[in-house]
């Protein structure tokens, strides 16, 4: 309960933040080149994907299960393993990435090619700063684990965001120097997380021999990969084909409307806090601790999901005007509709979690798998 709480708090300050920061770059950037940002942050996700997906799952739930067994050289080997993994797919990621960025220079607007060029570099920082938040978590830090994405990025993203409005003016500002802002911000956050974990490593692990399991990591990482990979399709593939098929101002006027949505699903932070709890009482069998910690977490999630799109419903116009101008009113219907599925997740609880947590990640990668197709194949036939 204290770590949902406290799940609850960082998530509304990640929230206002993010709110905050997205308002900004609107207004500065306005819906045509904020479009070039969001298509390009969205590419970025997506090649950056193997660098990542499944990855941080692993690291939290074999921290969790060595800590509670006393296997540090588990726990030891697990980390540097996932280190050096991110680290080889980033750079293959990267390479793949700049190929293809070669043979279609031509087709590719400058100021697009140059944005989605410049995120590239964010790929290993981010994969290396998500293993060292899950090391964190999985050691039973889990406020400290989410400080860093949640807390440190934004907040310094916002902080840098403010400083280059304060020197330069609207015209000045451009969808690229918003690319190497967020980079900037995201490589504090990974120092900072780096800090972190230095500070509250477990003193077993200086002696300790590293114990290694890699093909068994490698074929767990398989589904959970999956499982994020769809996760990330689920959640990105709507601002790409947005951008295929209609201008950049239409995809400024649905990030903001996506943006806003998100507001509704921040109680499934208090989920995505207690995770390391679920695996810890699964794997010693404390089914009602499990079952009690699973069903607050839910409805505190369910509660505040229908409070806050009551409240987009009502003064949801007024919102948008007010935040992000006249201009951005036109995101009031799409905002709903994906309020609305935000809700319809919300109603789920705390399923997929307890899944991944309990080793049924093959299971739940094939829900996954079907939604993400359907995700696609709805969007190609009804966007345009």
């Amino acid at each position: 309960s204290k770590a949902s709480g406290a799940a609850i708090s960082l998530k509304v300050f990640n929230a206002a933040l993010g709110f905050a920061t997205t308002v900004l770059l609107a207004r500065m950037l306005g819906p045509d080149s904020f479009g070039v940002y969001a298509f390009a942050l969205a590419v970025v996700m997506i090649v950056g994907l193997p660098a990542k997906a499944g990855v941080p799952q692993l690291v939290t739930k074999e921290t969790a299960k060595g800590q509670a067994s006393g296997q540090w050289g588990t726990v030891k080997a697990v980390w540097r393993w996932s280190t050096a993994v991110v680290i080889l797919v980033s750079f293959v990621a990267l390479l793949a990435a700049a190929l293809v960025g070669a043979l279609y220079s031509e087709r590719i607007e400058m100021e697009l090619s140059i944005t989605i060029g410049i995120g590239m570099l964010m790929i290993p920082v981010m994969g290396l700063a998500l293993v060292r938040a899950s090391s964190l978590r999985g050691l039973g830090h889990t406020v400290q684990g989410q400080l860093p994405e949640l807390v440190i990025k934004p907040a310094v993203f916002l902080a840098l965001l403010i400083a280059v409005s304060m020197m330069f003016s609207s015209s000045q500002f451009t969808s690229a120097t918003a690319m190497g802002l967020n980079i900037a911000a995201t490589a504090v956050a990974f120092f900072v997380g780096a800090a972190l974990l230095q500070r509250t490593r477990p003193p077993e692990l200086t002696h300790a021999k590293p114990s290694y399991d890699s093909r068994a990591w490698t074929a767990t990482i398989i589904p959970m990969a999956a499982i994020n990979a769809m996760h990330l399709i689920n959640t990105q593939a709507d601002i790409l084909l947005i951008g295929i098929f209609m201008v950049s101002a239409e995809v400024g006027y649905y990030k903001v409307a996506a943006q806003m949505s998100l507001i509704v699903a921040f109680g499934l932070q208090a989920t995505k806090m207690v995770e390391p709890y679920f695996a810890r009482f699964y794997h010693q069998r404390e089914f009602v601790k499990l079952q009690r910690l699973s069903r607050a977490a839910s409805r505190l999630n369910l509660t505040i999901a229908v409070a806050v799109l009551g409240l987009l419903i009502v003064l949801g116009k007024e919102i948008l005007e007010m935040a992000f101008g006249v201009a951005f009113v036109a995101a009031f219907t799409p905002m709903l509709i994906l309020s609305g599925g935000r809700l319809a997740g919300a109603c789920l609880g705390s399923s997929g979690s307890l899944l991944v947590m309990a080793g049924y990640h093959r299971e739940y990668a094939r829900f996954w798998i079907i939604a993400a197709f359907l995700n696609v194949i709805l969007n190609i036939i009804f966007i345009p």
